[in-house]
């Protein structure tokens, strides 16, 4: 298969594989590899070579780990990892400067690593459905983000830093474990989209401050903050739809 050296699209979804070749790294040209649906248990370390890779789906495998040399894949746009074993991410992850787009949905991730702030180009980071209790301190740093969603994790706070990200149009956190939300929400001007329900222990909801923010069109909540919020919005202009 390296010998396959001006390649560029090689789609391998659902054609039962267990494992790729250490070969795979001879494939210099390849922009686009799509190895979702399979029964993969682990990536070889020769993957980072692949200079030109822009597209990575290894959706719906067994993965338990990424290899360390994804961080030699300067050109990766997109990377999805949903529905798989992993319980953390390489470090080197943070050293992919133009990485958009990152699907983590479905997995056993207890962590993210806080060279995920290096991640400047990012502007969707889906971690819904796996195991982190905190998301980092320095989240702000994701300046182009648009679209975090973090549902049914153990998230038991929201980093301050939040406020930070500018270009944040959706924001789900639901299904969590979250006591409270920072007032510095306040600030993501553009946020259209929010989801904050079947969090049980929540108590200390902004509303005020979220009735205010200028973008917003969806708000979701538990039954026992509509009233509250409903309050808040007599408060400002009607504008969006409570659910």
């Amino acid at each position: 298969i390296g010998q396959l050296q001006a390649l560029r699209v090689l789609n391998l979804d659902a054609c039962q594989l267990t494992s790729i070749p250490d070969s795979v790294s001879g494939m210099k040209s390849l922009q686009q590899l799509a190895l979702g649906y399979n029964r993969i248990q682990s990536l070889p370390e020769t993957i980072g070579e692949m200079k030109s890779l822009e597209l990575l789906e290894v959706q719906q495998n067994r993965l338990q780990s990424l290899p360390k040399s994804l961080g030699k894949l300067s050109q990766l746009k997109i990377l999805w990892a949903s529905e798989n074993k992993l319980r953390s991410l390489p470090s080197e992850v943070g050293k992919l400067g133009l990485l958009t787009d990152v699907d983590l949905q479905q997995n056993q991730i207890l962590s993210l690593p806080t060279d995920i702030i290096s991640l400047t180009s990012l502007e969707s980071l889906q971690i819904s459905k796996n195991n982190l209790r905190s998301l980092p301190k320095n989240i702000g740093g994701l300046k182009k983000l648009k679209y975090l969603r973090a549902v049914k994790n153990q998230l038991v706070d929201v980093p301050a830093t939040i406020a930070e990200l500018q270009h944040l149009e959706t924001l789900w956190l639901s299904e969590n474990l979250l006591e409270s939300v920072p007032t510095h929400i306040a600030s993501l001007k553009r946020l259209r989209n929010l989801r904050l329900c079947s969090n049980s222990s929540l108590k200390r909801v902004p509303f005020d401050s979220i009735a205010q923010l200028p973008s917003l069109r969806e708000i979701t909540l538990d039954e026992p903050h509509h009233s509250e919020f409903a309050d808040a919005l007599r408060r400002t202009e009607p504008l969006k739809t409570i659910e």
